[in-house]
């Protein structure tokens, strides 16, 4: 009973908070950035007053905006924006709030710029339109009105300074008439502002990725303007990664003009050019020649860049959590010029990197990924760089198979890949980059015709495949033995007091050992759970395989159904999802195919395999990389 009276008492106190907590204008995320909760609770208020006054314009435009940024932080649709902007448009048509929604919730495909137009038509002196105008008049190639709408904005005093300070460092990171392609608004328009308004770096062209692809008019005069062939058809069926891609390697072809990636590029953009990508500041040059990208840096950083804020905010800035979070894209080059001026002996410039390295992370509350950046240790091939392990947890997710094997428990993670591709980036080693790219993958494609068109919900209810706590797959053989080396040398040079071993070697595992981790203490059994079927006794599957595929006898697969995903996902699933067996060891049949020792050859089965492959001891060879195979790490103990 008095735990029942706490419990009311507590929801009359947040009842009370919540309603004396008065509403606030809630602003796009590429203008402040909150926790989804404060977006959450605002939602709630906005909600609130729409009850009240159904017709308050205000009020819609903070309800949509909010329940649009829980959106994007939570990567899924958990509010029907849709079915919010048909309410707009039945309360409040005609007005600049519906017309501007109207225009933030078209199709990206097909923007509807006339109610943008009309929304500032009934409002021209509303400047939060000012920028998405730029836009359209940058594709209608109209300088006049985007240096216009540019000027407007920057006599606002609403256009960050520090943003406005990363896109100058930006256009500085890039050399005499290069071209810049750039991701989205914060690096793009900004530098727009930059260029018409205060004839900043007018020789670079700044080009929006995502506009090409979008807009017919844009990408033809941008193709017609660099002299490159109009006959781009694109992949309009894709998942949107993959058309980029297919963009970026069309402009690659022709384009003739320096070409530069902005780092807020997406990496899974940027992992195919890996070995020919120089980082330059903000920015990394495609060369296929090799380049002294360090000597840029120094250059850039030394009597270019705009530095004062980065020392020192601004008191006020009303889009600094913004700020802050695009400064830690200064971090790779910074890291890149304080090994460079420590390893030359010019300890005040070393000094001074370390000081802004500490002060931007520090703001974005990321201090502890940056530590380990001034710490020396030996690396792949006897350099020397930051070492970014957790040997204490690797440590804890070996399990042993005898006094001098051990095996991780879980099939390596894209969480875990990526700290290797991370430091072989932090040391320039572009070259094996190159070797150890992840491949990208339409995983919609991979599907049935007739299960493309589900909702994105359904496909990843389980967390998308390229998720941190996903198996990493679709890599070669060659990536999984380099890791395995990466990790061995991580391992052996670390001084780490609390590391269990002396000395190591990470590898792939013999068929044999494979089988010996598989098999646990069920020495006869067909599964590593120790069971004869697939299924538990309530029909359940116990691995992450395909059931809508089986062998004939000639060991051929037929598809008998469509892949259901009453195993727990359509793709791959959590590497520890599942029961393990009784050696600790999960997903060692099924979710993604494990490599061994012989080249081409995986054990275990994966999320696209039938049953068949589950089954201990039967091998499976395969082309790799792809989408279904990832691999496991063993570690052989060579000194205690």
């Amino acid at each position: 009973m008095q735990k029942a009276i706490i419990l009311f008492c507590l929801i009359i106190g947040m009842s009370a908070l919540m309603a004396s907590t008065p509403p606030e204008r809630v602003l796009p995320l590429s203008q402040s950035i909150y926790p989804v909760e404060y977006y959450q609770s605002q939602l709630k208020i906005w909600k609130k007053e729409l009850n009240d006054d159904a017709t308050n314009a205000a009020a819609w435009l903070n309800y949509y905006t909010a329940a649009r940024n829980i959106n994007i932080l939570n990567a899924y649709e958990l509010n029907d924006l849709d079915a919010i902007a048909a309410d707009v448009q039945k309360q409040i048509p005609n007005t600049f709030e519906g017309y501007y929604i109207q225009y933030w919730q078209s199709n990206f495909f097909e923007r509807d710029y006339q109610s943008l137009l009309k929304a500032h038509e009934l409002a021209p002196d509303r400047s939060e339109i000012y920028h998405d105008l730029m836009i359209y008049y940058k594709m209608k190639n109209n300088a006049a009105a985007v240096a216009n709408y540019g000027e407007r904005l920057l006599n606002t005093g609403k256009l960050s300074a520090g943003i406005l300070d990363w896109n100058y460092n930006a256009l500085m990171s890039v050399g005499e008439h290069g071209i810049l392609l750039t991701h989205g608004d914060n690096d793009t328009y900004p530098a727009w502002v930059l260029q018409e308004v205060k004839n900043i770096r007018k020789d670079v062209e700044v080009i929006n990725l995502y506009l090409l692809l979008a807009e017919d008019t844009y990408r033809q005069r941008v193709f017609k303007q660099l002299s490159i062939p109009n006959a781009y058809t694109g992949l309009p069926n894709q998942e949107l990664n993959v058309q980029l891609i297919s963009l970026i390697d069309h402009l690659l072809k022709y384009i003739q003009r320096p070409l530069y990636f902005g780092v807020a590029t997406p990496s899974n953009l940027r992992n195919e050019l890996s070995d020919h990508l120089y980082l330059t500041g903000l920015a990394f040059q495609h060369s296929k020649q090799q380049m002294d990208n360090i000597s840029m840096l120094d250059y850039h950083y030394q009597k270019e860049f705009r530095k004062e804020l980065l020392r020192t905010p601004l008191a006020y800035d009303a889009s600094q959590s913004v700020v802050d979070h695009m400064n830690m894209n200064y971090i790779p080059s910074f890291a890149l010029l304080y090994r460079y001026y420590k390893n030359n002996n010019r300890k005040n410039e070393a000094e001074e990197t370390k000081n802004l390295i500490t002060a931007i992370a520090t703001r974005a509350n990321k201090l502890e990924s940056v530590a380990d950046i001034f710490t020396e240790r030996k690396t792949l091939f006897g350099e020397k760089s930051k070492s970014p392990l957790d040997l204490r947890t690797l440590d804890k997710e070996l399990m042993p198979l005898s006094s001098q094997l051990y095996a991780a428990a879980t099939e390596v993670t894209n969480a875990q890949y990526r700290i290797f591709l991370h430091d072989l980036l932090d040391q320039n080693k572009y070259d094996l980059l190159k070797v150890c790219r992840i491949y990208p993958t339409d995983w919609v494609s991979l599907l049935p015709e007739e299960y493309q068109n589900l909702s994105k919900e359904v496909y990843f209810k389980q967390g998308h495949p390229e998720g941190d706590e996903m198996p990493i797959v679709n890599i070669s053989y060659q990536a999984a033995q380099l890791y395995c080396q990466w990790l061995t040398e991580q391992y052996n040079h670390s001084d780490h007091r609390k590391k269990r071993f002396k000395k190591v070697v990470f590898r792939l595992p013999t068929k044999e050992e494979w089988i010996l981790a598989a098999k646990g203490r069920f020495r006869s059994s067909v599964y590593p759970w120790g069971g004869p079927d697939n299924k538990n006794a309530k029909g359940c599957l116990l691995a992450n395989f395909n059931p809508g595929i089986e062998l004939t006898e000639e060991n051929k697969e037929v598809t008998t159904g469509i892949p259901a995903d009453d195993d727990g996902g359509f793709f791959t699933v959590k590497v520890d999802a599942y029961y393990p067996n009784d050696l600790g060891f999960y997903n060692i049949a099924g979710n993604a195919a494990e490599m061994i020792e012989e080249e081409g050859v995986t054990m275990g089965g994966g999320w696209n395999d039938a049953a068949y492959y589950m089954q201990i001891g039967v091998e499976h060879t395969v082309d790799l990389p792809n989408p279904n195979t990832g691999f496991r790490i063993f570690m052989e103990v060579i000194e205690e």
